[in-house]
């Protein structure tokens, strides 16, 4: 019988046992296991993993961080070249990178933080994984890692790649694998909260994580070549009252998305240098090729729109030319779909309890963050399980003891919404594809749907002019 109230293993106590497990089984049969040999680029991506969590924290940060390895550890005839992308899986690593790293990995496995023999570790207080020959188990696991069928010709590996499958949005394991099937085949990826439009530990943190899955995306487009998805975030500036508490926080909010668009486009890569330049003041001074930035941004301005509710008429009324004029003449029939269906104040009664098991029996509908997926071809199969998918992402608390900061982020599938909402995501999807594509023809869908959004106080925006409209003038 499963006893209550016992605590069960997280999914990093169960990588660390299964790494050891590996390590232990080498060291003392001299023979891999199969889990090394059949997939080595996972091994040597969990064998990382667990040797930066086992360094701890110094001053807040990772003490095994990729700056310490890359200046102080791999350095001379031990140094990695490009090791941040070969750590992220987007460079492949050579037998003597794998031999560097597993040489530091297993001599300063564990960061004595305890009282611990003097004599067993090293100045620094890191002590080795227990094994009587270290270089012994190094190099078999290289030949291992690197035996025929383990690379390419042996020669390298590719770990699997970080960004967009491990870190994504905040979200658990299910919903990445999801998200990652579904993309190719999904119309539209709507995100909407008010008060957190992305989930993360912190805001660092978030950032890094809503990279990644743009990027993810963006790196799919980029191999296949074709994409129908577009993204939607749905957000409300506020009132913008001082007397307004709320106010501070919604618009907070809109700034933060505004940031973490930009972010996209502004951050490179250490693989997309072009130059490299050395001198006494400066490790190497790199200068970066501008061109894949401005491929980023322009990918993403392409696809995606901001839902913004409380814009003022000075912010919006000059961006689009005769559109007002335009608008004015669509005749709109009431079909019962409010604001509260497009960015709700109150859980819909259908999420209340899948609500309570994610966050909690109290919980603040502001601080979770929505993600809706649209399949057109349910639409028009008047199938709402096919058309649309909802989710809800939300830092949790699970363990009273873990504090704020370890506080983890869980994702869960909802149930079918009501057809008011559903009728809502369909008018935010038209909206946003007549603020892409402009369909000038007043009897089409996508304007009387962007006019109908209009009525309801929000306004389809491309995010260049979103974040205009942010900036102080």
């Amino acid at each position: 019988m499963k006893q209550t109230g016992a605590k069960q293993p997280s999914v990093a106590d169960e990588q660390t046992e299964r790494v050891v497990r590996a390590l232990e089984e080498t060291d003392r049969a001299g023979r891999a296991p199969a889990s090394i040999r059949d997939d080595p680029g996972r091994f040597l991506r969990d064998l990382y993993e667990v040797w930066h969590r086992q360094g701890g924290k110094e001053g807040g940060r990772p003490r095994n961080s990729i700056r310490k390895m890359r200046d102080q550890w791999l350095v001379g005839r031990q140094a990695v070249p490009s090791l941040h992308p070969k750590l992220m899986g987007r460079i492949k690593v050579t037998r003597a990178d794998a031999r560097a790293m597993i040489d530091l990995f297993l001599t300063r496995w564990r960061y004595a933080d305890g009282d611990e023999p003097v004599g067993s570790m090293t100045r620094d207080r890191y002590i080795a994984f227990p094994t009587a020959d270290p270089k012994r188990l190094r190099d078999h696991l290289v030949h291992v890692l690197f035996a025929s069928g383990g690379g390419t010709k042996g020669r390298s590996i590719l770990l699997p790649e970080l960004a967009a499958k491990s870190r994504v949005h905040g979200m658990d394991l299910r919903v990445q694998s999801f998200l990652g099937s579904e993309y190719r085949q999904c119309d539209a990826l709507i995100t909407f909260s008010r008060n957190r439009i992305a989930v993360g530990p912190n805001p660092a943190e978030t950032m890094k994580n809503f990279f990644f899955l743009l990027n993810g995306f963006y790196e799919d487009d980029q191999r296949r070549q074709e994409s129908k998805c577009i993204f939607i975030w749905v957000v409300d500036l506020g009132r913008r009252l001082f007397e307004d508490d709320r106010s501070f926080r919604e618009f907070y909010n809109a700034g933060f998305l505004a940031l973490l668009l930009q972010a996209f486009a502004m951050f490179d890569s250490e693989q997309d240098s072009a130059t490299g330049q050395k001198g006494r003041l400066f490790r190497e001074l790199r200068i970066f090729d501008p061109t894949l930035r401005r491929q980023r941004w322009k990918w993403l301005v392409e696809r995606s729109v901001v839902i913004a509710e409380n814009l003022r008429w000075e912010e919006f009324g000059g961006l689009y030319g005769d559109e007002e004029r335009d608008v004015s003449k669509i005749r709109l029939r009431d079909s019962g779909i409010t604001a509260q269906h497009i960015l709700p104040l109150e859980t819909p009664a259908n999420w209340n309890s899948s609500l309570k098991r994610l966050v909690g029996r109290k919980f603040n509908l502001g601080d979770i963050t929505f993600t809706t997926l649209i399949n057109k071809n349910g639409w028009e199969e008047r199938n709402e399980r096919k058309y649309q998918k909802y989710f809800a992402h939300a830092r949790t608390l699970k363990d009273a003891d873990i504090g704020i900061s370890n506080a983890r982020s869980e994702s869960i599938e909802l149930p079918y919404a009501g057809r008011q909402y559903e009728e809502a995501s369909r008018i935010v999807y038209l909206s946003a594809l007549y603020r892409l594509r402009r369909e000038n023809n007043l009897e089409s869908e996508e304007m009387t749907a962007f006019a109908y959004l209009r009525k309801l106080g929000f306004n389809a925006l491309r995010i260049d002019d979103f974040i205009k409209i942010l900036s102080i003038k």
